[in-house]
């Protein structure tokens, strides 16, 4: 994670140097292991690592006190924040709090108009999904939790409707009144189609501009949305969901949507979780599964894994769920020949999810193989050598960092399109009919995606999902790595190796463990 860090032409013990490399720390801290505050004894365990060089701590207590004063850190009681991320955490608190704070709104025609969306959509909601769709309404900031199959879904298609009734907008207006955000161009194109409204992601909402690296909607030019709903949103790290409210008009609803039992954002924080746990706020948890829920193994399984037990009687019961037992070094073949089964199904609908990219079974191996299955080389496919692996035209790629200019997003899968070598070297990959142009500058954005990581994969579903899961995967196997990589498969999964894996991860539930002081500022108020 850190390295020495370097300051050219000053004394190792510089003041300047080791305020730099402190800030360094702490960035690199809380982007490997998501938190957002840090002790005193961390950052001088840290720094003289870092610089290569013995400190004393007066030295090392001057370049706190200077930027603490200088306005980079902030200081409460014994937690170092960075400033920005003290910022972030208090933004949302103030926020949350303001719009909790409003008097519930109260119209005579709500349960009547959703008795009204009951007969249009030809559903009966539940009373949990009565109580989401009802307090969607009456609140100015409601969180909707919920687990596979208990129809998050169809309750944002229900909420979008709602306020549309209610206000007697058109369509038209609607899209125009409600903001549809996810964290993934994949997630936002679920919730579109399930909505049948526009979706986006939040940093496409935001306009980031790659130029300045900042967010074109701000504090000095928001958003004129009255509403919006996020999903997938326990994605949404400290500093996102802080410029989202930054871009928002004080007065704009706020409809969070996600499944805390889900990996936590790849950024630091852990918003949703801090804001179910300080319990200030209105909480909806859809409990209860629809029929195809109760009817499907895959949740059944990913059920078992929240409850931390482990039904084998599930496996091999039904088509839905396979569980194939096998050595470490027999893994490979295992997935190689399932691949081999789907080859001709959709890249967008058949998946590997891998928990590490070395080893025997990593991410980077399985990658090699498959390949070689789905892709083999042939005369007529032009490919492009890229450090230890082969591009190929017609190969399955996945983008691994945001480029709203070009409406791709990390995450994203696609296909080669073509590739260009010679004097005007180029690679062209069709993400679902937006073929994006890269240049050796930025062929690094993207690798192949035969397999990829279970994070990546979040806020993405698949039809059939293979997911290998061997001891040699150590440290990651924790239950919400695996939670949410089962929660990915919508008609088929796949486990295949060591049944003991499996019991090891789903009982450990101490790896994903963050501090964080959102929860917090919202019960005790901010110090």
């Amino acid at each position: 994670m850190l390295v020495n860090f370097k300051y050219n032409n000053t004394k190792p013990n510089d003041i300047h140097r080791m305020k730099a490399a402190i800030l360094y720390i702490m960035e690199e801290v809380s982007n490997t292991y998501g938190h957002s505050y840090y002790f005193e004894e961390e950052i001088k365990g840290y720094l003289p690592r870092v610089l290569g060089v013995s400190l004393e701590d007066k030295e090392m207590n001057k370049a706190l006190l200077k930027l603490e004063v200088d306005g980079k850190i902030v200081k409460k009681k014994e937690r170092y924040y960075l400033k920005e991320m003290y910022e972030s955490e208090t933004l949302i608190v103030k926020r949350l709090r303001l719009l909790n704070s409003n008097k519930e709104n109260k119209n005579k025609k709500l349960e009547e108009t959703i008795q009204t969306l009951e007969e249009l959509f030809g559903i009966t909601y539940n009373e949990d999904q009565r109580k989401a769709i009802q307090k969607s309404y009456t609140k100015d900031v409601l969180i909707i939790t919920g687990g596979p199959g208990t129809g998050k879904t169809t309750i944002m298609k229900g909420i979008c409707e709602l306020y549309r009734l209610m206000n007697k907008f058109s369509y038209e207006t609607l899209n125009d009144k409600i903001a549809l955000l996810a964290p993934t161009g994949r997630a936002a194109k679920r919730m579109s189609e399930a909505t049948l409204m526009n979706a986006s992601t939040i940093h496409r909402f935001l306009k980031w501009s790659k130029d300045t690296n900042r967010f074109q909607v701000n504090q000095y030019n928001k958003s004129k949305v009255e509403m919006v709903i996020l999903d997938e949103s326990s994605m949404i790290d400290t500093y996102l969901f802080a410029n989202l409210l930054k871009g928002l008009s004080s007065n704009c609803k706020i409809i969070i949507v996600g499944d805390d039992h889900q990996l936590p954002s790849v950024g630091p924080g852990q918003v949703l979780h801090d804001l179910i746990e300080s319990r200030q706020l209105e909480v909806v948890e859809l409990k209860e599964l629809y029929r195809q829920g109760k009817d499907s193994n895959i949740v059944n399984l990913a059920y078992d894994i929240r409850n931390q037990s482990i039904d084998e009687s599930r496996f091999n019961e039904e088509d839905d769920l396979t569980f194939i037992r096998c050595f470490d070094t027999e893994v490979m073949n295992y997935v190689c020949e399932i691949a081999s089964t789907y080859k001709d199904v959709s890249y967008k609908d058949f998946q590997i999810l891998v928990p590490m990219y070395k080893g025997i079974n990593g991410i980077d191996e399985i990658n090699k193989r498959v390949q070689e299955i789905d892709n083999p080389k042939k005369k007529e496919k032009k490919e492009h050598k890229l450090g230890e692996f082969t591009i190929r035209e017609e190969d399955k790629v996945i983008q691994l960092t945001n480029m709203p200019d070009e409406n791709v997003y990390n995450g994203d899968i696609g296909l080669v399109d073509s590739i260009l070598e010679g004097t005007k070297k180029e690679i062209k990959i069709d993400f679902d009919r937006n073929l994006v142009k890269y240049t050796p500058a930025n062929y690094n954005n993207f690798r192949l995606a035969y397999a990829i990581s279970i994070h990546k994969a979040q806020g993405s579903e698949f039809d059939i999902v293979v997911l290998p899961l061997v001891k040699g995967y150590r440290k990651m196997l924790y239950q919400k790595l695996i939670y949410t990589a089962v929660t990915r498969a919508k008609k088929k999964l796949y486990l295949i190796g060591d049944m003991d894996a499996l019991k090891i991860a789903v009982k450990n539930t101490e790896s994903d463990i963050r501090r964080t002081t959102i929860k917090d500022y919202l019960v005790n108020g901010i110090d």
